[in-house]
């Protein structure tokens, strides 16, 4: 276990106790127990470091180190699925350093980052101990762990009386480690808020087993492709219909390959895709962005299935509903895909 997701599910343990009530805490011995963690040196770093972290998130409250642990209105809006702690990452990613904190930063975190099974920590460092990845002068390398002080990117821990230590934050795992997804959970956020539209479908799965299965999958985006509206078109994996939070992950069999075969066995033209998975701190989401190609257009089902979907059919989606085109949108569509085929 990493240790983002080790701060998630200590997190999401905390959630589950509901401790938002006056007078109600729970200490890091009973996050210990109910974790069904052993009562070890590591366990106990591991529980320290990332309560500590948490606290400066603003995710829980920590009075009396780790002796009592509570919720905020953060973790309350948590626990009802009404925001991700991935909100906050785009908060770090954005942050610029000097290359040369940034390769520190990675350096501290390579060095010192420990995983078991069930939980993450990092082994407190001297400043002496990352001299050779930036350079040799110990009067740089202070100026630059100041820096990364500064952004708390990374904390102070005394384990030696008078030889200061670091170790990576929270905050400084995701600068160094999630940039890369930031932007694009930005956007299923953004997509979350609006919810479903003509251009935006949700599903909390996609299985693709059976012929139906395969059928709504190639009749829903044959409907994203054929509607014209500005913007882009996506459906979107993993959240809840009705709470609009994350409910699961989906499976690795679940791939760019996988999509394009339904695709090419189900419509015609086959409509260009692309499938990508998104982290988020429970779990992986997935978007599946659906071009819009006039020159194609209007994509048709490839073959039908029973009286539901007929061969030849074109969809559409007016508003949230996926239907068939009125007479005058079909012939809209059929001359916009005549006039972009036609050499310029």
């Amino acid at each position: 276990m990493d240790y983002l997701t080790w701060a998630e599910t200590v997190l999401r343990h905390v959630i589950q106790r509901k401790t938002d009530q006056p007078g109600e805490f729970v200490t890091i011995e009973a996050l210990r127990d109910g974790l069904s963690l052993p009562s070890t040196a590591p366990v106990m770093t591991a529980l320290y470091q990332v309560v500590w972290d948490l606290d400066h998130l603003g995710a829980i409250e920590n009075r009396g180190s780790g002796s009592n642990i509570r919720l905020t209105d953060f973790s309350r809006q948590l626990r009802m699925g009404a925001t991700s702690v991935q909100a906050l990452w785009p908060v770090y990613t954005r942050q610029w350093l000097e290359p040369e904190a940034e390769a520190l930063l990675d350096a501290l975190i390579t060095a010192s980052h420990t995983e078991a099974d069930q939980f993450a920590w990092f082994a407190s460092l001297t400043a002496a101990d990352l001299k050779g990845p930036v350079s040799s002068d110990m009067a740089f390398v202070d100026e630059i762990v100041d820096q990364l002080r500064q952004h708390t990117f990374l904390y102070d821990e005394f384990v030696e009386i008078g030889i200061p230590h670091v170790r990576p934050s929270y905050q400084g795992v995701v600068r160094a480690t999630k940039a890369h997804v930031t932007e694009r959970w930005l956007l299923i956020q953004r997509l979350v808020e609006s919810w479903e539209t003509s251009t935006v479908e949700f599903k909390r799965e996609l299985p693709l087993d059976t012929p139906k299965q395969k059928a709504e999958f190639a009749r829903d985006v044959i409907a994203l492709a054929n509607t014209k509206a500005s913007g882009g078109r996506w459906l979107v994996l993993g959240f809840d219909d009705t709470s609009h939070a994350f409910h699961s992950s989906v499976p690795a069999e679940l791939h760019q390959e996988r999509l394009e075969q339904v695709l090419s066995a189900w419509t015609d033209p086959v409509p260009s895709i692309q499938y990508s998975t998104v982290e988020s701190g429970l779990g992986n989401a997935a978007t599946i962005e659906i071009e819009r190609d006039a020159t194609k257009l209007p994509h048709r089902m490839r073959k039908g299935l029973q009286h539901k979907i007929q061969r030849g059919d074109v969809f559409v989606r007016h508003g949230t509903l996926v239907e068939e085109p009125t007479v005058g949108e079909l012939q809209n569509l059929v001359a916009e895909g005549v006039a972009a085929r036609v050499p310029q």
